[in-house]
């Protein structure tokens, strides 16, 4: 009884970690329209740029009222930067950069495809392409070059944002679970950027508080099971049957019938829909369905019960 207790919490334990890995590779549903305006402030001999950040942010509802009644809001704030914090800046993340274990990512195959590996890659092509911002801190008579510096900062600002952004859905969800890809040298380069930025990160991911709530509380079903097999997901109106399953119970049940073998257009069709689960209200959906769906409200598309959990 003890083992089949702890074999279950297992399982549940890899499902969450699962779903919450795709969560990180995705963008998160309430941000978006990221907007830096940088303006030169001549301090004597010396440039600084003051710069104005504004983004949109979608929250995503408990419960259906607030859904259609959150809206979205505007966050705007300001940094400035002087060429001796800006140097600062670089210098650190160069040399976090240049550490071995992110030239191991940087380098080989390692963490491609993770939100991690992507934020290092993009961060390291930003550090190569904005080359030549010391002159962008250099007075000049003519006011076209200060314009197009004022631009070249801009661009940096804006491509340092859209970067770390990568790796804002892995931050998210990371209280929830334990996110082994991780190390200390890209958490550094995280917050750096972010202090850099001056980033509300904590306004940024209350917002998607909702959303991850949301996928926490799923729990995967066995569709095998003789309750599930004729059952439908309330959102597609498809089998909950995956591939895997129907050709498991084909083999088991109708081996040399073939009749009922699956057809090849059928099996790759149903290859998207592996996993289905169940809401903490008892309805039943394909994980890929109701995971779309929390993205715009995080409640039950059946019953429109909540299904996260309000902070206190």
């Amino acid at each position: 009884m003890l083992l089949n207790e702890i074999s279950s919490s297992a399982l549940s334990g890899l499902a969450t970690e699962r779903r919450m890995q795709r969560v990180s590779k995705e963008r998160l549903p309430t941000t978006s329209k990221f907007h830096p305006y940088a303006r030169i402030l001549c301090v004597g001999h010396n440039i600084l740029y003051r710069v104005v950040m504004n983004i949109v942010v979608h929250p995503v509802g408990h419960t259906v009222s607030e859904t259609h009644l959150s809206g979205k809001s505007h966050l705007s704030w300001s940094i400035v930067v002087s060429h001796v914090k800006f140097h600062q800046f670089i210098t650190i993340a160069r040399s976090i950069l240049n550490s071995p274990a992110i030239r191991e990512i940087l380098v080989g195959h390692y963490q491609m495809f993770t939100p991690y590996g992507a934020f290092v890659r993009a961060l390291y092509a930003v550090m190569n392409h904005f080359t030549n911002l010391n002159s962008a801190f250099v007075v000049h008579d003519n006011c076209y070059v200060m314009n197009q510096n004022r631009c070249y900062f801009e661009g940096f600002i804006a491509e340092l944002w859209n970067s770390m952004e990568l790796i804002l859905p892995s931050i998210a969800v990371e209280t929830h679970v334990l996110l082994r890809q991780i190390n200390g040298e890209i958490r550094q380069l995280h917050m750096l950027v972010c202090e850099f930025l001056a980033v509300p990160e904590t306004k940024i991911l209350e917002a998607s508080y909702a959303y991850t709530s949301a996928i926490m509380s799923l729990e995967d079903i066995e569709v095998l099971l003789p309750r599930y097999m004729d059952q439908q997901c309330s959102i597609c109106l498809e089998s909950l049957l995956s591939i895997e399953s129907t050709t498991a119970f084909v083999k088991e049940k109708d081996r040399n019938d073939p009749c009922k073998k699956p057809l090849p257009s059928a099996v790759i069709y149903m290859r998207e829909r592996s996993h289905s689960v169940r809401s903490p209200c008892g309805h039943i959906f394909h994980e890929n369905c109701i995971m779309s769906w929390f993205r715009q409200s995080a409640t039950c598309p059946e019953c429109r019960a909540s299904v996260s959990l309000k902070r206190q």
